[in-house]
Order: C-alpha cells, then sequence, then structure tokens
C-alpha cells in the first residue's frame, strides 16, 4: 500500500427525461441550419424522437447530430 496512486472518480447523475428534452430542444435553436419550431422533440424510455419538416438533408443531419449529442444522457433500460 505505498506505491502512491490513486483512484478518483467522478459520478453524475443521469440526466432525467425532459432535461434531454430540454437540451435537444436548446441545440436545434442554436443551429443555423434547422429552424427548430419546425421540429418537435418526444422522448421516451431511451428513445429521443424528432417529429416535423426539414427543407434538405443538411436541415436533417444537423437535426440527427441534435439528437445524437444528447441520446447517451438518456437512462438505460433493460426489457
Amino acid at each position: 500500500m505505498g506505491n502512491g496512486s490513486r483512484n478518483l472518480l467522478t459520478i453524475r447523475p443521469i440526466a432525467q427525461v425532459p432535461d434531454v428534452k430540454d437540451r435537444i430542444e436548446r441545440a436545434l435553436k442554436r443551429s443555423a441550419k434547422v429552424e427548430a419550431n419546425a421540429i418537435r422533440v418526444e422522448v421516451s424510455g431511451r428513445c429521443a424522437t424528432l417529429e416535423g419538416s426539414v427543407h434538405s438533408g443538411k436541415e436533417r443531419q444537423a437535426a440527427e447530430q441534435a439528437r445524437g449529442s444528447f441520446q447517451a444522457l438518456l437512462p438505460s433500460t433493460t426489457d
């Protein structure tokens, strides 16, 4: 026991579903490539769903990136 090494852990709480929904919505609003008001965000379990209309492939990609950025924050479930 005198090797001088330590293990430091940081424990972060899992984000709550409303928080993840809000984060995705804010990311959409920040993106200049997406008309955020045309997209509705729904979060259920580990699934975040975006519904609405986009005008180009770049808008769709930006919306998917916004969702994907926070998907890992959703609590895991076992079915």
